[in-house]
């Protein structure tokens, strides 16, 4: 009689073991059966070394309706009932062999869903649902789910695994936690199609940033971060200062109302400055004291020689520069030779930091665009706008001024006036919502105006009732249409010549070539003109300035 092992195990098979009143025809039987099960081990000197192709090896997450089965199926039937068939193919049976083409991907979206969250035990989100079904059959890239709290981001995960064309995400005030962040960023790191991310307004922790930081430095695709509204901590900046100091494709950091002190501005500082692709910074509102200022100068400072790399855009509206510390930031702006838009708009600069910045504007040869919108200054004294306007006629770079709610005059519109005939570089000059500019002003701009050949865009807000500044607005609507079509002309005169030439050398340049050339070389020197079928009066509608975000 045979004894088996009481012992359990699912990696071996129970021994059996032959007692002596084991008859014959079982011992041959369990040594026949011990035959079986070693007559496939192969002798050593069968072996023989593979080698595989590493790049032949694909990562693949089936999904497949045969993948698993059903407990009840796994166990034996109790009834003599055949098992249900399986279901129907909806719409394809979703797996990475079968999916070739983006609208395979987008067709299939709805089912990959509904199958995750059924072998996740999870509910299906119906928000989520409506937004991929609304997709169906049409390329899905950009999905915006601000204000929904996300409760399991599992499911959702599963499809950010996938290549569908995805290259916007907005989850802005979604309730993200730590571990939310962390599967969230994992999938979208393994498809690396996203570009643009917006994770603003999240209850981050300090192991979210963490995340974040490896994200940005790993992947490929993103150029654009979205992390506004949160608090990190020191050790979260540090953090985030080793992932810019690392990334290769970030462009842009949106860092507004973080609440950020000066020492974890001076942390982050380093990364910011040194990273290799990060061009455009916000940190708008986030209540800079005087103590910071030594930290934003070393944003904007190039302190190597050979520095090709640095911020190109800076955006510090809605904190209060002091303007005893001004000084060190506009030292290291007359300095920067890679800063080409500032935006300073409602950061408490009086005379006194308008003269600051002015004396910077002597020496930098590279900002295009300073924004100086509601900021006073003007109150009490008009040093600030003459300073100003003398490096007007010094700089030859600058290309934007925005001086909109700044509580000009009729003399600060005088002082700009008298310097526009003699620059030949600005184009676009903003000096709307000043309602203290009365008729002597806007007159003395308007006589300026046609005596210049670059502006192409002068805003001033004047009462609808006026006739009389109606008019004069016209006159220098009419001027700015006019240099507009002449630099157009221009521009397109000096290309055709360029054209010419290298047609000569080459002999190869065809019709069409040459005119799709004349348009981007168009749009590569001149990226502020765009032909508009009318000029409508100014008093009618002022032009809004578009934000340089």
């Amino acid at each position: 009689m045979e004894h088996v092992n009481a012992t359990k195990s699912i990696l071996k098979k129970p021994l059996l073991v032959s007692t002596p009143e084991t008859s014959w025809f079982s011992r041959i039987q369990s040594r026949l059966s011990y035959t079986e099960d070693t007559s496939f081990q192969l002798e050593r000197q069968a072996l023989q070394r593979v080698t595989f192709s590493m790049g032949q090896l694909t990562t693949e997450h089936l999904l497949a309706y045969d993948d698993t089965l059903d407990d009840d199926e796994c166990d034996d039937d109790e009834d003599s009932n055949p098992p249900p068939p399986p279901p129907p193919p909806r719409i394809s049976s979703f797996s990475p062999l079968s999916l070739t083409t983006m609208s395979d991907y987008t067709l299939s979206l709805p089912y990959c869903y509904e199958r995750s969250c059924r072998l996740r035990e999870e509910k299906e989100w119906p928000v989520f649902m409506d937004l991929l079904q609304a997709h169906c059959g049409t390329q899905l890239t950009s999905i915006d789910l601000t204000g929904r709290t996300i409760h399991s981001m599992g499911p959702l995960s599963d499809i950010f695994l996938l290549d569908f064309g995805l290259r916007t995400l907005r989850l802005s005030n979604c309730g993200l936690d730590d571990e939310s962040i962390g599967t969230l960023l994992n999938s979208l790191l393994k498809a690396d199609t996203v570009m643009e991310l917006d994770l603003s307004c999240n209850p981050l922790k300090r192991k979210s940033y963490k995340w974040i930081a490896i994200y940005i430095a790993e992947s490929k695709s993103i150029t654009s971060l979205d992390i506004s509204k949160t608090s990190p901590d020191q050790y979260a900046i540090q953090y985030l200062s080793q992932g810019l100091s690392s990334t290769n494709s970030l462009h842009h950091l949106t860092m507004d109302q973080c609440a950020l002190k000066a020492g974890q501005l001076e942390a982050i500082a380093p990364g910011l400055s040194q990273s290799p692709s990060l061009t455009s910074l916000s940190l708008r509102y986030n209540r800079f004291t005087a103590s910071a200022t030594c930290s934003l100068a070393a944003l904007i400072s190039n302190e190597q020689q050979d520095q090709t790399t640095g911020l190109q855009q800076l955006d510090l509206s809605g904190n209060p520069l002091q303007e005893a510390s001004l000084g060190v930031f506009c030292q290291a702006l007359g300095e920067s030779r890679t800063l080409k838009h500032l935006i300073l708009a409602n950061c408490h600069i009086y005379p006194t930091g308008c003269e600051a910045l002015a004396d910077a504007l002597y020496t930098n040869q590279c900002l295009e665009s300073l924004d100086l919108s509601a900021n006073p200054i003007m109150r009490g004294s008009d040093k600030g706008i003459h300073a100003l306007t003398s490096a007007l006629l010094r700089n030859k770079a600058l290309r934007q001024l925005v001086l909109k709610n700044t509580d000009l005059d009729t003399t600060a519109a005088i002082m700009i006036a008298e310097v526009l005939p003699m620059n030949y570089v600005l184009t676009r000059l903003d000096l709307s919502q000043n309602p203290a500019l009365s008729l002597a002003g806007i007159l003395a701009l308007a006589v300026a105006v046609k005596m210049n050949r670059s502006i192409t865009f002068l805003d001033i807000s004047i009462p609808t009732n006026d006739l009389e500044l109606s008019d004069l607005q016209n006159d220098i609507a009419a001027v700015c249409t006019t240099n507009m079509i002449q630099q157009i002309e221009k521009s397109q005169h000096s290309s055709s010549s360029s054209l010419s030439e290298v047609a000569a050398e080459s002999s190869l340049v065809s019709p069409s070539s040459s005119s799709s050339s004349i348009t981007s070389t168009l749009t590569k020197e001149h990226p502020d003109i765009s032909i508009a079928p009318a000029m409508k009066p100014l008093d009618a509608v002022v032009t809004a300035h578009s934000d340089a975000f």
